[in-house]
């Protein structure tokens, strides 16, 4: 993916899934999302310069491409997961005192490789995500 996609891409998968309705997904994208499913150790990257931080995903269901998770601690408002060209593709809405978030992610075998929008505080940062208990 390239680096104007994966910034387009949160806010144009967002809005095409919230006008989507609802359609029965495939037992074999059905299982591919479900890849998703577990903890995710979260490295967020604010600069280049800093090391990044750390948090965690925790994604507890996928029903018919929707996910349920908590992110940075904050439950999904909103989060929809699809398999597009045989990738595992997601965006979700989390929220806390100073606005919205948007994160969008790929998931590349056993890593996640995505971004954050903060809607209120107005930055934009990358973020690489590995399943808890995984090997280095």
């Amino acid at each position: 993916m390239d680096f104007r996609t994966a910034l387009i891409a949160p806010l144009t998968l967002l809005t095409a899934c919230a006008a989507l309705p609802e359609v029965e997904v495939e037992e074999e994208t059905e299982a591919a999302v479900e890849d998703l499913i577990g903890t995710w150790d979260v490295a967020l990257f604010f600069s280049e310069d800093a090391p990044p931080s750390s948090t965690e995903m925790v994604v507890t269901a996928v029903d018919d491409g929707v996910l349920t998770s908590t992110f940075y601690g904050s439950p999904f408002l909103q989060g929809r997961a699809i398999v597009f060209d045989d990738e595992v593709l997601f965006t979700v809405v989390t929220a806390d005192g100073s606005g919205e978030y948007l994160t969008s992610g790929e998931l590349d075998e056993d890593e996640i490789e995505g971004q954050v929008l903060s809607v209120g505080r107005g930055f934009l940062m990358a973020f690489e995500a590995e399943p808890v208990g995984e090997d280095e």
